[in-house]
């Protein structure tokens, strides 16, 4: 039997014109990144700057609300004195305040009634200028996204350049990468967080809120479909203004149910049109503690579960997370040289398997459900232009591998799912002295379930070198199977396969178990059960080799 163990393997230099290449490609990066970098940046500034201004008394003069078929935006006029000289101005703020719904608008309008005194923000340098309310600062948010292409960009071109090859053993080939993860891990689970709680919440909070509010009737003033054109196709909303009276008070609104944004499917949105004609009598739910709030339809509605779609961000943010802290533990906990693990470790008893046939399951079913997610918002498009006698043919071939990857992750759900059902075996080490090579391996198995299904069973030691090095900024695993030999191998009746025992006695020159940064020698105790027309039983039990007390 043949061993070999490369603690120095090198990956080949690469050449200048790969080199120039991969920085012209990680050099895009770098330079979208600044690109928008400098943009955000820059309107954050620009949103920041009223902030420091000077405050001065000012007068409303006028204030209404102008709509048009696609939004609605306040027209406020008022006075202000300066320095001893009186100004009028009609900026609200550095942008034009836009809002989708008049309900919105009308609460803002509710600051400034006629007549009123309020402060503004003068500009010093041209107090010409002056505003009612500065922008928010939530845009200096988004600098978090270009930040990750800089970021990219420049950890591309520096590895491309800082080393022309690379030491599979040096710990510090792996240490850079092992940022990224936790990057990557922070910046999924902030943008899952972050849009749960903008989004999410408001939407289901206003939905079980509303299941409280009091009907009232109302009268239907317009009803359409609006459609929204960007470069990612046309999708369409319900807009539906409707005014009502509460508490003697007459108030207009425009929404339909809590769930915003718009969606693809152009006949689901005019079914309900179609059942709010204008002038016809409907009932309207209005919120008791702000009447300037009403909905069309209240309670649960399958929109809801929009607000779900920050969960996949959240959910790989924490994995990622997670595989890095244990990853970062497990560094620190193992030995890191062979000549630290020459402590003999004695084992017996039961051993832990790697995972379980349900955390394989769970982890397909996640995929399934990720990839599957983002292509059914794909689908609702195709689909909808088949309903609109309207197929985008080249859309609909483009999604064709997309969909057969995801019913192939269905198929992959199924069949680990089906390994579920599967009997379960238990391996339990019976060596009362240190494992190490030249002594024997003893092992036992017990299996619970349904044993007659299995045909043969084979219980073997396995023994493995698993080398991690990086070529670029890419980080690769090699392994190679060096040593696999049968402890016990059962055919026969289903009696024989529910428990019984093994050995092996392993020869002097084997090599014991090594774990460092970036090498390691994995040695297992396998269970391989055969069962027809059905997933087979697979599970495997790390074990550790020591090495030998004495000098060979």
């Amino acid at each position: 039997m043949r061993f070999h163990f490369n603690l120095n393997r090198k990956t080949a230099p690469t050449s200048l014109i790969g080199k120039t290449g991969i920085t012209l490609f990680f050099g895009v990066f770098l330079g979208l990144g600044c690109l928008f970098l400098w943009l955000i940046g820059s309107a954050a500034l620009e949103s920041a700057a009223p902030y420091f201004w000077p405050t001065a008394p000012a007068r409303i003069v006028s204030s209404k609300i102008a709509s048009d078929q696609e939004s609605h935006h306040l027209e406020v006029r008022y006075t202000y004195s300066w320095q001893g000289q009186t100004y009028q101005s009609d900026r609200l703020s550095t942008g034009t305040l836009v809002y989708d719904h008049y309900d919105t608008a009308a609460s803002a309008l509710n600051r400034y009634p006629v007549g009123s005194e309020v402060s503004c923000r003068v500009n010093p340098e041209a107090p010409q200028n002056a505003i009612l309310e500065p922008q928010g600062l939530w845009i200096g948010l988004f600098i978090l996204i270009p930040l990750v292409f800089v970021g990219v960009g420049v950890v591309g071109i520096y590895s491309t350049w800082a080393a022309d090859t690379t030491t599979v053993s040096r710990p510090t080939a792996a240490t850079g990468n092992k940022k990224v993860p936790w990057l990557l891990g922070g910046i999924f689970t902030l943008v899952g967080i972050g849009a749960f709680v903008a989004f999410s919440i408001p939407m289901w909070s206003k939905a079980i809120d509303s299941t409280q509010w009091i009907e009232t009737p109302c009268v239907v003033l317009s009803s359409r479909v609006k459609s929204h054109s960007s470069s990612d196709g046309t999708t369409y909303s319900v807009a539906i203004s409707y005014r009502y009276t509460f508490n003697g008070r007459e108030y207009r609104s425009d929404r339909y149910n809590p769930v915003p944004g718009s969606s693809s499917g152009y006949d689901s949105k005019k079914v309900i049109v179609n059942r709010y004609p204008p002038g016809s009598k409907q009932a309207c739910y209005v919120n008791p503690k702000n009447p300037q709030e009403a909905l069309l339809q209240r309670g649960f509605s399958w929109g809801l579960l929009l607000g779900l779609f920050p969960l996949p961000f959240f959910v790989v943010g924490v994995a990622v997370l997670i595989g890095s802290f244990r990853a970062s533990t497990s560094a620190l906990s193992t030995p890191t040289t062979a000549t630290s693990l020459r402590v003999a470790q004695p084992q017996t008893g039961k051993l832990r398997a790697k995972d379980s046939p349900l955390t394989r399951v769970l982890v397909i079913l996640f995929i399934a459900l990720f990839w599957n997610g983002i292509v059914s918002a794909f689908l609702f498009e195709v689909f909808g232009g088949f309903q609109r006698g309207k197929p985008d043919w080249g859309l609909t071939l483009f999604m064709v591998p997309f969909v057969l990857v995801g019913v192939g992750l269905i198929a992959g759900v199924i069949w680990s799912a089906l390994a579920l059902a599967n009997p379960r075996i238990q391996i339990s080490l019976e060596n009362s002295d240190p494992l190490e090579p030249g002594s024997t391996l003893k092992v036992s198995w017990q299996m619970n379930g349904a044993t007659r299904r299995l045909e043969q069973l084979v219980i073997y030691l396995e023994g493995r070198e698993e080398a991690t090095y990086r070529r670029g900024t890419n980080t690769s695993t090699d392994t190679h199977v060096f040593f696999r030999q049968t402890l016990a191998e059962v055919t026969g009746s289903w009696m024989d396969f529910q428990a019984g025992n093994g050995s092996l006695l392993l020869p002097t020159h084997l090599m014991p178990s090594f774990h460092a940064s970036s090498n390691r020698i994995v040695w297992s105790c396998k269970a391989w059960g055969k069962i027809a027309r059905w997933p087979d039983v697979n599970e495997e039990f790390e074990i550790i080799l020591n090495p030998p007390s004495r000098p060979t």
